[in-house]
């Protein structure tokens, strides 16, 4: 049988085949090994904040998923190194045989199907496919060319992101927010899962 660190290795090998690919033969537009260290870093310390919290106020049985969302899928590597980070993080609470299990989910956004067919593929090699979650969103225009008719079209259509969330996923917040896609929509997906109370401070 596997090991409950197979996940995590190979996560970690995908990852370095895809770096060393980027350097050697074509670029691409993933976070790359740096910062996906420092993504690392900041995830481990707002799992770690969260799961203090968890302990502190154990009630019933009862497991709250720590929910991740990243807006930007790509090929999938900027997924990789978050799932890895908390598996690693739920393989340590395993080890010190806390009482109350740790379980998180990762949802990814991606526009292009192609790209989330990709993605798809490189969860599965990695086995964490049953910690991702890809979702497939509407495409926007580029900001620059919408104009005032356009704009309550526009905000509808990213309104379907919280409510896919919501609805589809069950996702009633975000514990840590990852935004890797078109930096115009940065504003416009930020406000929209705040207004839909999936953000809180």
């Amino acid at each position: 049988g596997k090991s409950s660190s197979d996940d995590v290795e190979l996560s970690r090998l995908i990852m370095k085949s895809v770096d060393e690919y980027c350097l050697q033969k074509q670029w691409m537009y993933h976070i790359g090994s740096e910062k996906g260290v420092a993504i690392g870093r900041f995830l481990r310390a707002g799992v770690e904040s969260f799961r203090d919290k968890q302990l502190k106020q154990a009630m019933g049985g009862e497991v709250k998923k720590f929910i991740c969302v990243e807006l930007g899928t790509y090929c999938g590597y900027s997924a990789l190194v978050l799932a890895s980070t908390l598996r690693q993080f739920m393989q340590e609470q395993e080890q010190q045989n806390q009482n109350q299990p740790f379980e998180f989910q990762i949802y990814t956004t991606e526009v292009s199907s192609k790209l989330l067919n990709v993605a798809q593929s490189v969860f599965r090699l990695a086995k964490m496919e049953h910690y991702i979650t890809p979702i497939l969103v509407n495409s926007d225009d580029d900001a620059s060319k919408i104009d005032e008719a356009e704009k309550k079209n526009r905000q509808r259509r990213r309104s379907e992101l919280s409510q896919t969330l919501l609805n589809q996923h069950g996702a009633t917040r975000i514990d840590f927010l990852l935004l890797d896609h078109a930096k115009h929509l940065y504003l416009d997906d930020l406000r929209d899962l705040e207004d839909a109370g999936l953000l809180r401070v």
